[in-house]
């Protein structure tokens, strides 16, 4: 095996055939592309809850974390969350705890506060013995089943930083 330097580098792009002309992205129907989202209570707060599956922490919006007053705490040694796609990582520099209660599941958790868009929280439950039912629409937790929020119910039930946004501040 030899140890000379490297001199040269390679890039890769992607050549697309277009021989054969353009075609449609594959039609998915409505009710398959919707995310699996519950309601789930921080703090005695209705959170708007994505599950993901291959999350491998506990997330909150700093927006919720604001409109619930949770306590939080800077990290002694700042975390890079890096995401599924390349160049989308974002620095998670606070946490906190805060009560979670799905269905009759309720635990004491830690959150990294991590700017979340469109929802409230994402879980990590793999831990405690999560169960997602695609065919019944479900989500098994502990002892109990959470139906999963339909498209039209996940886009009335508003996130925080909606309502941080829609609501009027309070003049004394």
């Amino acid at each position: 095996m030899t140890t000379e330097p490297v001199t040269h580098a390679f890039q890769y792009t992607l050549h697309a055939n277009t021989s054969q002309g353009t075609a449609l992205h594959p039609l998915i129907p409505a009710g398959a592309r919707t995310c699996v989202t519950i309601k789930a209570m921080i703090q005695g707060c209705h959170a708007l809850t994505i599950i993901d599956t291959g999350s491998m922490g506990n997330f909150i919006s700093p927006v919720f974390m604001t409109v619930t007053c949770l306590s939080t705490f800077p990290l002694e040694q700042q975390l890079t969350l890096q995401l599924g796609c390349m160049g989308s990582r974002s620095r998670i520099t606070h946490g906190a705890h805060a009560q979670l209660s799905i269905g009759v599941f309720s635990a004491q958790i830690y959150f990294d506060i991590a700017n979340i868009d469109h929802y409230d929280c994402i879980p990590f439950l793999r831990q405690n013995t999560t169960v997602v039912d695609f065919g019944q629409q479900i989500l098994c937790i502990g002892q109990g089943e959470i139906p999963m929020l339909q498209d039209t119910e996940a886009t009335s039930m508003r996130p925080a930083h909606v309502w941080a946004l829609s609501t009027p501040p309070q003049r004394n």
